[in-house]
């Protein structure tokens, strides 16, 4: 729906060869029509929470 949402992006740390269980967090605010891009480790992953404003 239109408006204001905030996306927490949780994603693997650029360390991950190392330390597999660290995780960066990013906090952002987004729109319907923002494209989130992602650079994922390989058998990496991602979670996003996003939430109405």
């Amino acid at each position: 729906s239109e408006g204001d949402y905030q996306a927490t992006i949780y994603t693997d740390a650029e360390d991950v060869e190392r330390n597999p269980n660290n995780l960066d967090r990013l906090v952002r605010k987004v729109t319907r029509k923002d494209i989130i891009e992602l650079n994922l480790a390989r058998d990496g992953g991602a979670l996003l929470h996003i939430t109405k404003l």
